[in-house]
């Protein structure tokens, strides 16, 4: 990063690990010019051992104007495939924001709008979240864009085809969440793959042991 206009609530980077324990990282940068206007989105790894170059993931994305990319996020599929999002804004509470998201798959697909063009609120308290099920299913929350507080409201946003398209109305099955990220956390694949687990057998009632049956009260029996 090489500009200091971060402030509270601001999301500058995210970082996920891959299954061997590599880390990944998305960030904001200016590549150089400290203008705020040229904010932009970049991807670093270390697969290689040590930080590979960066690669601009919102090249796909017009800025214009004071537009400026907004809380990067990612996160890992069942497949390996590396999924990133981001918001495109200009200014804080302002609603004229736009939720994109790209995946890397060996090589990076093409850029896709999550939401609708302008759909979304850029707030320095709203960061793109990511939660991905075990049958490889994308979900993601945002802010509708409004300034008015008694209308803001969560927006979801969902897709079955690996981040091709992004569908509005609610996922026909569940899935089992495995891996999630938001602002605060990014749950890696390896460790969230765990969450697969039968949850442990609840604890028993106080004073009763667990595995143990309870005495029989009563008389006993000749």
């Amino acid at each position: 990063m090489d500009y200091d206009d971060i402030g509270q609530g601001d999301q500058a980077c995210a970082l996920a690990l891959d299954v061997d324990g590599v880390p990944h990282v998305v960030y904001l940068g200016t590549a150089g010019s400290g203008t705020l206007a040229n904010r932009r989105v970049y991807y670093r790894n270390r697969v290689g051992g040590s930080w590979s170059s960066a690669t601009q993931v919102d090249s796909g994305v017009s800025y214009t104007g004071n537009q400026k990319a907004w809380h990067p996020n990612l996160a890992f599929d069942p497949a390996g495939r590396l999924l990133v999002l981001w918001l495109r804004g200009t200014f804080n509470d302002t609603a004229d924001g736009t939720v994109y998201s790209r995946v890397y798959a060996g090589s990076w697909g093409s850029t896709v709008a999550v939401s609708s063009a302008g759909g979304a609120l850029t707030s320095i308290d709203q960061s793109t979240a990511i939660l991905i099920s075990a049958g490889g299913r994308y979900h993601t929350t945002f802010i509708n864009a409004s300034t008015t507080h008694s209308q803001k409201y969560i927006r979801y946003r969902y897709s079955d085809d690996q981040g091709a398209t992004w569908s509005a109305n609610d996922p026909a099955s569940p899935h089992q969440p495995i891996a999630a990220s938001s602002a605060a956390r990014i749950a890696p694949l390896s460790t969230a793959a765990r969450l697969r687990d039968a949850p442990p057998a609840p604890d028993p009632p106080p004073g009763r042991p667990r595995g143990r049956r309870p005495a029989r009260s009563g008389r006993h029996r000749g």
